[in-house]
C-alpha cells in the first residue's frame, strides 16, 4: 500500500468515526494533502524528542508578535 493511499483511508475513516461519533454542528473535514517524512534508526530519539517538544518550535502569529514586541 503506498502512503497516499494509507493516508486516504486514515483520513476517510477517521473523519467518518469523528462526525458519526461526535457531533460539532458541522461536519470535520481534514484539510486537503499531507506531508510524510522518514527517520533512519539512529536519528529515531532525536525525531521523537523533537516531536515531543513541538510546542517549543511553533509559535501562533499573537505569539511570535507578543515575543517581537517584548524582545524589541
Amino acid at each position: 500500500m503506498t502512503t497516499a493511499d494509507l493516508l486516504k483511508q486514515l483520513k476517510g475513516f477517521s473523519s467518518r468515526f469523528v462526525n458519526d461519533s461526535l457531533n460539532f454542528g458541522y461536519l470535520f473535514r481534514w484539510q486537503g494533502g499531507y506531508a510524510a517524512f522518514s527517520v533512519s534508526r539512529s536519528n529515531l530519539a532525536a525525531g521523537i524528542d523533537y516531536v515531543l517538544r513541538q510546542k517549543e518550535h511553533y509559535y501562533t502569529r499573537a505569539e511570535v508578535l507578543i515575543r517581537l514586541v517584548v524582545c524589541a
